[in-house]
């Protein structure tokens, strides 16, 4: 499953709160039967279009260097 954590362009790409939201819903969705391995969080801001299908330019996210949103799905439906 591809977790999208949106609105990163309203906490100025906070690695922090990234990591706040993912451990979150990471407690969740595992009590619900996911695997850590069936999960993947992809940190995006929808109506800056960034992470979306080309890779942030926010000079706050350089911390992020996963695939983007479109690469994230992508490579689960090759699967």
């Amino acid at each position: 499953m591809v977790v999208v954590i949106n609105k990163m362009d309203n906490v100025s790409w906070s690695k922090e709160r990234f990591n706040e939201i993912r451990n979150k819903l990471d407690t969740f969705l595992r009590q619900v039967g996911f695997k850590e391995n069936d999960l993947q969080y992809v940190p995006c801001s929808g109506l800056a279009g960034e992470n979306i299908s080309e890779r942030v330019k926010h000079s706050s996210a350089v911390w992020y260097t996963g695939p983007t949103l479109v690469d994230a799905v992508g490579k689960l439906l090759l699967t």
